[in-house]
């Protein structure tokens, strides 16, 4: 196994499927054979990381990447008392074009992860960046339609590999309770099905179709609750609308929840609604997570998520993102029980079987 340090702003104990991923590899590598440098800019507090970070058998700097010189001196001093084999950069950022610079200078190769964020980043005014993947030994996408949009914007299609679709579940086997959060939401919950919408609440993922989505409900609204878990700056927003469409007995916003909270919810839950993106890739780590509880999977065609969910066996995949596809895929699962049970049967075991982490590991190990 090589040695390799590996630079991302992307790292656990911040939440994010992204991050969990970077974690999860590193987790997996010999830990005498990896050095991680996360630049400090993280959300959470210095004692939480600390305390992360002490959990793990190999070191991770927090170092700012704010002074370009400094952390560049800081990564060329690592690179000389660690001896790496390769650089791995987990995603286009100011901190890893400077790590790729560093490789250069001490004739080490380097591979890097590219994620949906990263496209505007790569485009013909930006030539530095194209510069650094097509240098580059190999270039790592998280699907192969994200592969083909960074191909359309200049990157060497020679030098890039799809990873497999993998996530790193962050939960122990047993049983987990309902977070009560907002006060409330058991009694609201009881002996109904539950249809489960994971954050970030973002403009991007246009989380406003709801609504009309569940306007094409309204029969079932009797026997059905929708969860939407997750915080962002939407937050209000999604809030107000459901004010202004009178939801606020049939779908529940709770804002962020730990993982434990998360957790239980999903271990509770009967479906898992992703309304698909705006953005191009369409690409959900929540989804994988979801499968795992062997929850079916609602969503939209096209992008990431035809390599992530397989329709009419782990879910229903709606040809278009308008409400009524949706509504109609929705209305399916929630009438149909034997669907409903089937689609979650194979969904526990594809992910057993396909969205294991020790794949994406195998992948990176071998060509770095």
């Amino acid at each position: 196994m090589k040695r390799i340090i590996f630079i991302s702003d992307y790292f656990r104990p911040e939440p994010g499927g992204v991050e969990g991923l970077n974690t999860g590899v590193a987790r997996l590598w010999d830990p005498d054979r990896i050095e991680v440098i996360a630049p400090d800019v993280s959300i959470s507090t210095r004692d939480h990381r600390m305390q992360f970070d002490s959990r793990l058998s190999f070191p991770v700097h927090r170092v700012s990447a704010n002074k370009t010189r400094e952390f560049h001196q800081f990564v060329a001093h690592r690179v000389r008392a660690f001896q790496p084999d390769a650089l791995l950069l987990g995603a286009i950022t100011g901190s890893t074009r400077i790590g790729a610079a560093v490789a250069q200078e001490y004739d080490l190769p380097w591979g890097v992860i590219l994620y949906s964020a990263d496209l505007p980043s790569v485009s013909l005014i930006k030539a530095g960046n194209r510069k650094v993947l097509n240098r580059a030994r190999y270039v790592f996408t998280l699907s192969r339609h994200l592969l083909d949009q960074f191909a359309r914007k200049g990157v060497d299609r020679d030098r890039m590999i799809a990873l497999p679709p993998a996530v790193d579940f962050r939960w122990p086997d047993g049983k987990m309770s309902v977070p009560n959060r907002p006060e409330g939401l058991e009694a609201r919950i009881k002996k109904k099905i539950v249809i489960v919408t994971v954050g970030p609440l973002v403009r991007a993922r246009g989380l406003e179709i709801l609504f009309p989505v569940m306007d094409h409900l309204e029969d079932l609204k009797d026997r059905v609750h929708w969860i939407v878990a997750g915080s962002g700056p939407e937050y209000s927003y999604l809030n107000e609308l459901r004010r202004i469409h009178k939801r606020e007995a049939d779908i529940t916003f709770t804002g962020f929840l730990s993982d434990e909270e998360l957790g239980g919810l999903l271990q509770r839950a009967d479906v898992f609604f992703d309304p698909g993106r705006v953005e191009p890739d369409n690409f959900s780590f929540t989804v994988m997570e979801a499968s795992h509880f062997g929850l079916p999977v609602v969503s939209v065609k096209g992008g990431g998520m035809s390599e992530l969910v397989i329709h009419e066996a782990t879910g229903l995949l709606a040809d278009e993102r308008s409400p009524d596809d949706l509504a109609r895929s929705l209305r399916r699962v929630i009438n149909e029980n034997a669907l409903r049970k089937s689609l979650s049967t194979e969904s526990k075991e594809r992910s057993d079987d396909e969205f294991d982490i020790q794949r994406v590991f195998r992948a990176l190990s071998s060509r770095i």
